[in-house]
């Protein structure tokens, strides 16, 4: 989608005709289709973050286990 929407750019095309590919309600047309490809899909700057996928359980179980690790941490360094 990227790629068309700089082609028309190259093209000349006007911000509306842009806007046919990306606007209005085609961003829930990809979510209720499920197709990633039919329209952009809102994301932010975070997802360039994101190196692996994990199990919601997993991404918890890291999280107390960090606070943990911070909490013994901070006891160590006021002990």
């Amino acid at each position: 989608l990227a790629d068309e929407c700089i082609a028309l750019e190259e093209a000349g095309a006007s911000f509306e005709e842009i806007l046919t590919k990306v606007g209005g309600g085609k961003g829930k047309l990809a979510y209720d289709s499920g197709d990633p490809e039919a329209s952009p899909i809102a994301c932010g700057q975070i997802v360039g973050m994101i190196d692996e996928i994990k199990p919601v359980k997993k991404i918890i179980d890291d999280i107390i286990s960090e606070a943990d690790d911070l909490l013994n941490r901070l006891n160590r360094i006021t002990a």
